[in-house]
């Protein structure tokens, strides 16, 4: 190809809209019908259509992905090829398969109204909610995954922190942290694909067991009578795995590696919420 808005490069750094792609390299006028139609249905519906990289777009409404469409068959460069895809990989539509007609179109467009109602439902049962907690990603990823007493006693756990200034920061994917300040206090991590959470107090705010040298965290703890359910629940370097970075710390190994609570019930979400007074 002669025309450098084309090349890889020259995508990499002008980002072209899909219409300039479309008219390059859809010439079929049944092919570019249904496609402009499928087009016009996102920017109807508020769908954002971004770039992604050599001639492959991504489709998002409120944040959560609807479609990906390719054209040209990236480096390739080839002429009226089109794929449309789900956000989950499914092929919708191919001109490498299937003979194009205004059905196969019909058929992206009607997967499109029914994701988008999805969001939309998904979507307004948060923002119709009186209580700004539940809004969070965190409360709706819990909520969304977890069921029965696990997701009451999560939802009443986040609720609390978020109501009182220690709303969950996201950390990595289904992962979030509690900070006050420059500390981070807690770990939440939820487990979607046999539906668990997990909260870890971090290991850094205890003094070391033995010999013992307690922080103020730990002198709180003792004072609200919280010792042996601390304990209970950590688990010692010297239990870990031998790679363990806090084993060259000391050579007995009894460095705190973890202090973990999986599916907390609603006796450990209210120790929870003793210890997490000492941060307010």
């Amino acid at each position: 190809m002669n025309d450098k808005i084309y090349s890889v490069a020259a995508q990499k750094a002008t980002r072209p809209s899909i219409d300039i792609i479309v008219e390059r390299f859809i010439t079929d006028d049944k092919l570019k019908r249904g496609l402009y139609g499928v087009l016009a249905l996102l920017r109807e519906a508020n769908v954002k259509l971004s770039w992604f990289h050599t001639s492959h777009y991504k489709a998002k409404y409120k944040g959560e992905p609807i479609v990906s469409i390719k054209i040209g068959h990236g480096f390739k460069f080839i002429d009226n090829w089109l794929t449309i895809e789900s956000e989950r990989d499914k092929r919708l539509f191919d001109t490498n398969s299937q003979n194009v007609s205004q059905n196969h179109f019909e058929i992206v467009e009607e997967f499109i109204h029914t994701r988008i109602k999805e969001i939309d439902h998904k979507n307004g049962k948060y923002e119709n909610s009186s209580n700004k907690a539940l809004k969070s990603r965190a409360a709706i990823a819990l909520s969304e995954t977890l069921t029965d007493e696990n997701k009451n006693n999560a939802l009443r756990f986040i609720t609390y922190l978020s109501n009182n200034n220690l709303t969950p920061q996201h950390m990595s994917p289904n992962a979030w942290k509690v900070k006050r300040g420059k500390t981070t206090i807690f770990r939440i991590r939820l487990y979607a694909n046999k539906p668990r959470w997990v909260v870890e107090l971090m290991p850094n705010l205890f003094g070391k067991p033995t010999p013992y040298s307690p922080t103020k965290f730990d002198v709180y703890i003792e004072e609200i009578a919280l010792n042996d359910f601390i304990k209970s629940n950590y688990k010692l370097c010297k239990y870990c795995n031998s790679k363990c970075a806090r084993k060259e710390l000391d050579g007995e190994f009894n460095e705190i590696c973890s202090v973990r609570f999986e599916n907390p019930n609603i006796e450990t979400i209210n120790n929870l919420i003793k210890i997490t007074e000492f941060w307010k």
